[in-house]
């Protein structure tokens, strides 16, 4: 998919139980975008984990329970949980505004990681970019 790519880190368990891993995104209405996902063990540690198996999904919704763009994903490189999510620009068109966003990820042995955040659909009127410079984990390498 042409346009532009999203990182985004993802612990499966924190060591927290506080933690909500969280990444705002803002986005430009009309425009193609891959939000790539590497997902790791727990949010102090930075090997990636095996997410064979795994399936995933991104939602966005506008208050309602039900979805206004629902986007299953696919695993890259699953052995170095690497997984992504295309997102066609047809699905954002009039859809400008804040919404809320939750990227799943479902293990095979049932459990699941959540990403949510808040979600800006700018107008594209072609000097707006996308904001995509924060990320929601940063594995402690220390």
């Amino acid at each position: 998919m042409l346009g532009q790519s999203i990182s985004v880190s993802l612990a499966r368990q924190s060591s927290s139980p506080l933690h909500r891993p969280r990444r705002d995104l803002a986005v430009m209405s009309e425009s193609d975008f891959t939000l790539s996902i590497t997902v790791y063990q727990n949010d102090s540690d930075a090997t990636p984990l095996d997410i064979t198996g795994a399936t995933l999904s991104w939602r966005v919704f506008d208050g309602s329970d039900d979805p206004v763009i629902d986007v299953p994903g696919a695993l890259t490189v699953a052995a170095s949980g690497e997984c992504e999510v295309e997102v066609s620009g047809i699905l954002t068109t009039n859809r400008n505004g804040r919404y809320s966003h939750t990227l799943r990820v479902d293990f095979s042995d049932g459990t699941a990681a959540l990403l949510t955040g808040v979600l800006n659909i700018e107008p594209n009127d072609g000097s707006l970019r996308a904001d995509t410079s924060v990320d929601a984990f940063v594995p402690n390498t220390d």
